[in-house]
């Protein structure tokens, strides 16, 4: 009887359960209905390191988002284009190594991504 009441009753409430909660967390951005993620492509890594002229630095990401890149200096420029990330980074004049924080997240903020820029010193050789 126990078996019964389980197999007829509570296993279809459970099912309807998971069904329930799982569409429940799934995400509406752009009607895409998954969970969003954003990873770096395989063979990128998380620290760009660059010399002290300008150069421009391309990206790889893998989302099923919209993304937009932002850096915290100016002398790094973010042009998003889908699943690319262009770094458009400008010569490095001073006698001191300098830093950049670069962050990929999605419109909503659900996922995010930090890229550290360390660009060379000026040379005086």
């Amino acid at each position: 009887m126990k078996t019964r009441y389980i197999s007829s009753v509570l296993l279809p409430l459970l099912l309807l359960s998971v069904l329930y909660i799982s569409r429940s967390c799934t995400s509406a951005v752009e009607g895409e209905g998954s969970f969003p993620y954003l990873e770096l492509a395989p063979g990128t890594t998380e620290t760009i390191y660059v010399g002290s002229n300008d150069t421009t630095v391309t990206v790889n990401l893998i989302s099923n988002r919209e993304l937009e890149a932002v850096s915290n200096k100016s002398w790094v420029t973010t042009v998003m284009d889908y699943n690319r990330l262009r770094l458009i980074i400008k010569s490095n004049d001073i006698l001191k190594q300098r830093h950049a924080t670069v962050t990929i997240r999605d419109e909503n903020r659900a996922c995010e991504q930090q890229l550290r820029v360390i660009q060379d010193s000026v040379s005086l050789y």
